[in-house]
């Protein structure tokens, strides 16, 4: 099955040194039904990671 996903929508917060963000997607698949997703964020060691 064929799955695509866009990025909707990005936003970073550095609160006390500690940097984070959201990353809102929307999966597409193969059939055309559509599912959006808030993801959140965490800088670590310069690099992004999903938070949780």
């Amino acid at each position: 099955m064929s799955r695509r996903w866009t990025k909707v929508g990005l936003t970073v917060n550095d609160t006390n040194g500690g940097v984070r963000g959201t990353a809102t997607v929307r999966l597409t698949t193969e059939t055309g039904g559509e599912s959006t997703r808030v993801l959140t964020l965490v800088k670590e060691d310069g690099a992004w990671r999903l938070c949780g």
